[in-house]
């Protein structure tokens, strides 16, 4: 699960809507907090632009919370 979670926040960073859609898909937890802290639901309320709220909005749709809190 933590090798899905890392690929999700890659694929945030990168602001590959498409790339997050697959990975939620699979099963990637938006909500793990990976060892560096952070989840991919920070990333993604982090950033300002369109593909950016894209992948928010998938997130969100697929039971990201936005109260997970940092590690």
């Amino acid at each position: 699960m933590e090798e899905l979670a890392g690929r999700l926040c890659e694929a945030v960073e990168n602001e590959d809507a498409k790339e997050v859609e697959d990975l939620l898909k699979c099963g990637a937890d938006p909500n793990l907090v990976l060892p560096n802290g952070i989840a991919a639901i920070h990333l993604s309320s982090g950033k300002e632009s369109e593909c950016a709220l894209r992948c928010l909005t998938l997130i969100l749709q697929h039971g990201g919370n936005p109260n997970v809190r940092y590690a």
